[in-house]
């Protein structure tokens, strides 16, 4: 089992209208927990259309299988629809060097009545493909270096201390903690 964490930057090529745009959902709480709300954009420009972009990476579970994604149309600033009638998930591929970037490059799977995507593959079997990885640590970005170094400072003793200091990290508020004296 693989405990460690990539930094993923979701790339689709999406031919979609003015005044529409793309989003991530997945099931991590860094991608939302499937909830559209708190769906992330991404980002296109006239230089860079059709594809979406993340404006930076986001850190999400190494792990295979750990990661499910799909993407959404949203117009307007509301909900338009998921990819492909919401029959279409996708998985990120297991990552074991902690030293990458990953940018996804998939292609918008959208509604078949879609005159503007008609030329799009409308296949619900839908397996990303196969990630660009960047090795280089000039391509990553300060945070992934600084979690990777902290990553190679992790004892293996999993055994707390009284002078071992605990770091939490939420995506929901609030959080509550107690201390037992066990």
């Amino acid at each position: 089992m693989n405990h460690s964490m990539i930094e993923v930057v979701f790339k689709v090529e999406a031919p979609i209208g003015c005044g529409e745009e793309i989003r991530v959902i997945g099931n991590v709480p860094a991608l939302g927990c499937n909830d559209r709300s708190r769906s992330i954009p991404l980002v296109c420009s006239p230089a860079t259309y059709p594809w979406w972009t993340t404006k930076e990476g986001i850190f999400l579970p190494g792990e295979a299988g750990a990661v499910q994604y799909r993407y959404c149309i949203y117009s307007g600033g509301k909900f338009k629809c998921y990819e492909g009638e919401g029959n279409i998930q996708r998985n990120l591929d297991e990552f074991k060097n902690d030293k990458l970037l990953v940018e996804t490059e998939d292609k918008l799977h959208c509604l078949s009545n879609d005159s503007r995507l008609s030329d799009v593959s409308t296949s619900l079997n839908v397996k990303t493909s196969l990630n660009k990885v960047f090795a280089s640590s000039e391509v990553r970005s300060f945070r992934a270096r600084q979690f990777a170094s902290w990553s190679h400072r992790v004892h293996m003793d999993h055994q707390l201390v009284s002078q071992d200091g605990v770091i939490i990290v939420s995506y929901f508020l609030p959080v509550i903690l107690s201390k037992s004296k066990e």
